[in-house]
Formats: structure tokens, C-alpha cells, sequence
């Protein structure tokens, strides 16, 4: 005993109807979702190369671990929740890109707000980034967040620093030799 299918020709609209949407979604199936926009050397290289301190706005490391760890949106909404929020994992599992970001993150949440103890946070996660306790998490000398790190070191202890001495002691008269300083 022989079985067969027999495919029978649908007449009408429907068949139509149903084959153009099934053509159509293999054919945006197909689609690449990548494209390319051509640029200049350097408008490429300041793309790769922005960070808080040459643009005011955080680096493409910085932006990948806020949307690894699913909270870009909260960043925008409430970057003191959201830094809170990746602290809290850094404890869970410590790594040098969470570290760097948090240095990156924190201190531009402290230029925006102009609360100091983010400048001082700042420091202190770029330092752990730069001399971190376990030795498999040492960066190594080609990696290019090193050069930041170091520089959100300095920037953050002395910014952090002299709004700390700046508001400290705004009551006491400033020499004229030291009020361009200031």
C-alpha cells in the first residue's frame, strides 16, 4: 500500500494573501541588521576614543557594562541608584571592566551633580581598576582604559579634594596670590 501527499493548487485570495506574507518575512529574515556609515579617520578615532574627560560623556566600555548589566536606562533616570546597583554586583563578582566603568560612571555623575564624595568614588575604583588585589585581573600595559584610569585617579582625588576645601572653608578670607587657584 502506497501512500502519497497530494498537494492540491489553492485557488483565491488567500493563498496569495498567505504565500506574499510568508515571502515577505523570509525575505526580512535575509536582512543584515549591521550597516556601515563611512567616516573620516578622525571622526572615527574620536568615536572609539571619547570618554568623560575629553567629551563629558562616558566611554563605549563604560556604555557596554551599563547594558550588560541591563541598567543604561536607570543610568539616565538615576545614575546614584544605578551606580549603587552595579557596586552591589561588583561584590557578587569582581571585574576590571565593572571596576573601570564604576571609576568611569562615578565621576561623571560627579561632575553632573557636583556631589564630591562621587570624584573621591571615582578615584577609588580607578585605583582598584590599576592595582587590583588579584593578579588575573591586572591589565595589561597595551590596554588603553590604563592611561584613563590613571587620569580619573588624579582628576577625581583633586577635584574631590578642593570642592572638599573649597566649601570647607569659604569663610576664610583667600590671599589675593591664590584666588585665581580657586
Amino acid at each position: 500500500m502506497r501512500t502519497s501527499i497530494r498537494f492540491e493548487k489553492a485557488n483565491g485570495f488567500p493563498f496569495l494573501l498567505a504565500s506574499t506574507v510568508v515571502l515577505a518575512l523570509l525575505a526580512a529574515g535575509c536582512a543584515t541588521p549591521i550597516g556601515v556609515v563611512r567616516r573620516t579617520t578622525q571622526e572615527t578615532y574620536y568615536s572609539l576614543t571619547t570618554n568623560v574627560l575629553s567629551a563629558g560623556e562616558p566611554s563605549s566600555w563604560s556604555k557596554q557594562v551599563l547594558h550588560r548589566n541591563n541598567l543604561s536606562e536607570q543610568f539616565e533616570n538615576d545614575p546614584g541608584l544605578a551606580l549603587a546597583e552595579l557596586h552591589k554586583r561588583l561584590k557578587d563578582r569582581t571585574t576590571s571592566d565593572r571596576l573601570f566603568a564604576l571609576a568611569e560612571l562615578s565621576f561623571f555623575h560627579a561632575e553632573q551633580s557636583g556631589n564630591r564624595k562621587y570624584y573621591f568614588a571615582a578615584a577609588a575604583y580607578a585605583y582598584a581598576f590599576l592595582l587590583p588585589e588579584c593578579q588575573d585581573m591586572m591589565i595589561r600595559p597595551i590596554d588603553p582604559r590604563g592611561r584613563l584610569a590613571v587620569d580619573l585617579y588624579n582628576w577625581g582625588s583633586a577635584v574631590g579634594w578642593r570642592r572638599s576645601m573649597t566649601t570647607q572653608f569659604c569663610s576664610t578670607p583667600v590671599p589675593s596670590c591664590c584666588r585665581s587657584a580657586r
